[in-house]
């Protein structure tokens, strides 16, 4: 039986299929429509978790602390490293920052790590701090309170790298922020203990 025909209001003759075709065509532009907001979102979630990435990669503490050892003070208000004294000798710098490169890596970040193994890691990150100065700072006649700023900056920067891997914190954080709805607010983890290492 042949599709039945119509009349517009011009009297043009249009058969039903033709209709239909059209309907299914303005359902498909409809429902691609409604996608662009989803696509958009998605594209938007995605930006805001690699500037994340970017922002708060451990390699830019290592820069930090690079432009710290040299004798350098960030300033906020002009977005630049300014000088303020003469920093630490250059082996001290270099050797400080082939120490804590491992441990400031996205490698470590994006790991999961027990409160165990964070503080295995910390003991032997502050035994190796201490035993270092001490060697060097008849060489090159450090001052107490350089040794324990210099000690400081390197236990405090490689501490807070390993707080972000306990129990793969960061690494869900990040995978979660990628499905739609979710946030890259962080989510503390359980005081089960504390942190050992402290108490040396």
């Amino acid at each position: 039986m042949p599709d039945p025909v119509y009349e517009d209001e011009q009297g043009n003759r249009i058969d039903a299929a033709a209709i239909g075709k059209t309907h299914e065509i303005v359902n498909a532009a409809s429902s691609a429509q409604q996608k662009k907001p989803e696509v958009y979102n998605r594209l938007m979630q995605e930006e805001r978790v690699n500037n994340f990435i970017s922002q708060t990669s451990p390699t830019q503490s290592l820069n930090s602390i690079n432009y710290i050892l040299r004798g350098y003070i960030y300033d906020a208000g002009e977005r630049d490293w300014k000088q303020i004294s003469d920093g630490v000798p250059d082996e001290i710098r270099l050797d400080f920052l082939q120490f804590i490169t491992p441990y400031l890596s996205e490698d470590v970040r994006m790991t999961n790590l027990s409160q165990q193994q964070i503080n295995g890691i910390m003991e032997c990150v502050i035994e190796w701090v201490l035993d270092y100065l001490d060697i060097v700072a008849d060489k090159h006649e450090l001052k107490e309170e350089q040794m324990t700023k210099i000690a400081w900056i390197m236990i405090g920067a490689v501490f807070i790298t390993l707080l972000r891997a306990q129990n793969g914190m960061e690494n869900l954080r990040i995978f979660k922020s990628l499905s739609m709805g979710e946030t890259l607010n962080p989510q503390l983890p359980a005081k089960d203990s504390a942190w050992k290492f402290w108490k040396k």
